[in-house]
């Protein structure tokens, strides 16, 4: 596996620091040089170092930084067709960078760049009523807000 020099590690903590939601952490590791040295080690190594570093008991700020760097190398890794079954709820966000990656994932894998035309799904048409009501129901049943079209 990539080994990372001190300034590695010193970027992943301030990017685990630093960020405020999920989405910001895999943003920030993502972006780092870090991540990107780990990327290039095979997926199994990935994953065991993973899971060595997050079955400790007790794990200092900068294991949990170096477990969230590995788990988005390991989920970019994925991308990349390889995959590993990786346990990312050991990790308060982990489950949350995962998901989140794979869906976008799936969102730009089904975009077509070939020059075949995109396949194109017709839905079949749904019955709606042709009362639209004029006005917003509250809880209650009486209108919390009406709108006039006319």
């Amino acid at each position: 596996m990539t080994k990372l020099s001190k300034t590695d590690l010193g970027e992943i903590l301030e990017i685990f620091f630093l960020a405020n939601t999920p989405v910001s952490l895999f943003v920030g590791m993502n972006r780092s040089d870090a991540v990107q040295k780990l990327k290039r080690s095979p997926a199994g190594e990935l994953l065991n170092y993973y899971d060595r570093i997050t079955s400790r008991k007790e794990r200092s700020e900068l294991v949990i930084a170096l477990a969230y760097a590995v788990l988005c190398a390991i989920l970019l890794r994925a991308q990349d067709g390889d995959r590993v079954t990786v346990d990312a709820t050991r990790l308060l966000w982990g489950e949350q960078i995962r998901v989140r990656l794979e869906r976008s994932y799936i969102r730009s894998s089904l975009i077509s760049t070939g020059n075949s035309p995109p396949a194109v799904h017709v839905a079949s048409s749904v019955s709606v009523s042709s009362t639209v009501p004029k006005e917003l129901l509250g809880p209650d049943g009486r209108a919390a807000a009406s709108w006039r079209n006319d």
